[in-house]
């Protein structure tokens, strides 16, 4: 029997790097965040400047900025954000929008119209918009999404 051999790591082998789980607050999602590339600001922690790069991966602070840019079939809109516990029954919102609450966040489609009805619940009512026909042709996006779907299943 061979005798077990133990080695250690040299200080300047060992290298560390501090992340953060970060969100909104109000939000349910959070991101692991390291501020490598971010360094420390008078702000700041010593590890660096975790609010610097969260943003810098999330767009700008939601609170200060309502209006934020997104993504649409039609290219990047515009696109408002409200905190649902500030809408109430009645209220209309047309899409392009983003509805937000502590469990989760509703994306209003460009063309599309949401109502807080009088029970609390979001009504989403689908635009007029004109709609494409099915064809043989391979839609990337669709794929991947059905198949997540499908996966998800089994």
């Amino acid at each position: 029997m061979g005798a077990a051999v133990t080695r250690r790591a040299r200080r300047e082998q060992i290298r560390t790097e501090g992340f953060l789980h970060l969100r909104y607050e109000g939000t349910d999602c959070a991101l692991m965040c390291s501020a490598k590339g971010h360094p420390p600001t008078d702000r700041s922690c010593r590890a660096g400047d975790f609010l610097a790069a969260f943003t810098s991966r999330c767009g700008t602070a939601l609170p200060t900025h309502p209006v934020t840019r997104c993504y649409f079939e039609e290219g990047y809109m515009d696109t408002p954000v409200f905190l649902l516990e500030e809408l109430g029954c009645g209220h209309s919102i047309p899409g392009p929008a983003i509805l937000i609450d502590k469990n989760s966040t509703i994306v209003v489609e460009p063309g599309c119209t949401a109502s807080i009805t009088q029970f609390g619940d979001i009504d989403i009512a689908v635009g007029s918009g004109t709609p494409r026909a099915v064809g043989p042709q391979l839609d990337a996006v669709q794929l991947s999404i059905f198949s997540h779907r499908f996966m998800s299943i089994a």
